[in-house]
């Protein structure tokens, strides 16, 4: 299933293509890494609804660096 550019997820307005791009992954990977983890995604957007900052959201989930 090809992923259409700049497409928009986590309800946080970062595009997958910058999730990729920061974690050196393929798009199509992050892509699926989303649909297949929702349980991530739900928690992610959670926290952004409770005023949390990307980049502290970043930390608690030990990202690699910030988004």
């Amino acid at each position: 299933m090809p992923v259409r550019r700049g497409f928009v997820d986590l309800g946080s307005g970062i595009p997958q293509e910058r999730i990729a791009q920061r974690l050196g992954i393929s798009q199509f990977v992050v892509h699926d890494h989303l649909l297949k983890n929702s349980e991530l995604k739900e928690a992610i957007n959670t926290q952004l609804e409770r005023g949390f900052a990307i980049n502290t959201i970043a930390e608690n989930w030990d990202g690699p660096e910030r988004l």
